[in-house]
């Protein structure tokens, strides 16, 4: 080592490393020797804690802007209201904002949270309308005038889960043709020809959420006769269609894509938050992406519509299917496995997807019990599949067949994001006229 370091009246250097969670550090003369200070020769490194990025912060900051947007938005809802539901109950918004107090809790002494008239209780309303859905199909069908606090809690649920605007190019599931013609149309612009053997094949396998990513790819592309090896750039389009992930550079035939910030696209999760970042990326080429993402919201929006006109409609199908399905399901197993009914409809054990694990419901001498387990509508089915064997009763051949294909017993809420603008707007409309 070089020279003691105490009072400088050399030139000398100072070296740094610096990287995420470490700064290394040197000092040397003019002839890139190490000194010593206080006997220690100076050269060393400093370690801290890797930085993260925001992005958790983000998100809660988000998650806090949005539960304050949708209160102002309902407080709003209640100002509009008030002057007509207090001429008819002046009571019924403090029990809907104490109805998740202890009674001991409440300002006043009401059994019931929402309706308490003489002649007509939550019992009552819960009998008429077993589900939200209920409710709002009853005002946008029936035209007659409805008690002024049903049209407010059909609107309080559309505004409290309001969905969102990112897709304003679909009015309807009959847009197809117009949101399929203009990628077409986008396509053979560049050259690109897509011949379709079966338009209303390639509608039912787009909208069939059952089949895997995958499988729905293979499928597409066996309609327009294309596969991966003769035609990449329309594989990679059926392959977005589909919901899959894929690299723009396939999508776009650029290899200078491989580099970009986003470098891969999917409809299926994370698209509205890096849209910005597509955009800017491709530039006019973006085009391309929102026709793709028009006709895959289609998909979607048809899907959950099922044929129904409004999505209302489509929820108290469901909820009947449910419903029906649940009746038949029940009555199998009393027939053909008795000793099985407590096991698949009763007991939450932690370990079996029963029917319990699946409705998120389980009651114990008429009490609600404690629920150890949930499970998806495709692990329901795989656990009855193996519960209930197979069966030659020619009356239960679509029973088993919902089963197989994960069609059976479906619910109302799914995850599924909602193109819901103008079904929103036409039911409120209706309310309205109907106050």
């Amino acid at each position: 080592m070089g020279k003691n370091l105490r009072n400088v009246d050399y030139d000398y250097y100072l070296g740094l490393d610096i990287g995420s969670d470490s700064v290394g550090w040197a000092v040397t003369d003019a002839d890139y020797v190490i000194p010593k200070f206080k006997g220690n020769a100076m050269w060393g490194v400093h370690l801290f804690d890797e930085g993260q990025t925001s992005a958790e912060r983000r998100g809660f900051r988000s998650a806090r802007r949005r539960t304050q947007r949708k209160k102002e938005r309902l407080s709003l809802l209640e100002m509009l209201f008030d002057e007509e539901i207090c001429k008819k109950d002046c009571t019924f918004f403090r029990r809907l904002h104490e109805s998740n107090l202890w009674p001991e809790d409440k300002s006043g002494d009401d059994k019931y949270a929402v309706f308490a008239d003489e002649n007509y209780t939550d019992k009552d309303f819960c009998r008429e309308y077993p589900t939200i859905y209920h409710l709002r199909y009853e005002l946008i069908k029936n035209k007659e005038p409805h008690d002024v606090r049903l049209v407010f809690l059909a609107l309080h649920h559309i505004i409290k889960n309001r969905g969102h605007f990112l897709f304003d190019s679909l009015s309807s599931a009959k847009d197809f043709d117009s949101a399929y013609g203009a990628l077409c149309s986008y396509l053979g612009d560049n050259e690109i020809q897509l011949n379709c053997s079966d338009i209303e094949q390639f509608k039912n396998i787009l909208k069939d959420r059952h089949q895997g990513k995958v499988e729905k790819t293979k499928n597409l592309a066996s309609l327009f006769g294309i596969t991966k090896k003769s035609d990449p750039v329309s594989f990679a389009v059926m392959a977005v269609l589909s919901g899959s992930t894929v690299k723009m550079c396939d999508l776009f035939d650029d290899d200078e894509l491989k580099t970009a910030e986003k470098n891969s696209i999917s409809f299926k999760s994370g698209y509205e938050e890096n849209e910005e970042i597509y955009a800017s990326v491709l530039g006019e080429r973006f085009e391309l992406v929102e026709l793709l993402k028009a006709v895959y919201d289609w998909a979607v929006l048809a899907d959950i519509l099922d044929g129904k006109k409004y999505i209302s409609e489509a929820k108290v199908a469901v909820y009947e299917k449910h419903k029906n399905d649940l009746k038949t399901l029940k009555k199998y197993v009393k027939t053909y496995l008795p000793e099985k009914y407590n096991e698949i409809f009763k007991i939450s054990d932690g370990k079996c997807d029963n029917y319990v694990a699946y409705s998120g419901h389980i009651k114990e001498n008429g009490k609600t019990g404690e629920l150890k387990k949930t499970c998806n509508s495709e692990q329901f089915c795989d656990y009855l599949k193996k519960q209930l064997g197979q069966n030659a009763d020619p009356s239960y051949k679509e029973m088993f067949d919902e089963i197989e294909n994960k069609t059976f017993m479906p619910k109302q809420v799914t995850k599924d994001k909602v193109l819901k603008h103008n079904v929103r707007q036409h039911l409120i409309s209706r309310c309205l006229r109907v106050v």
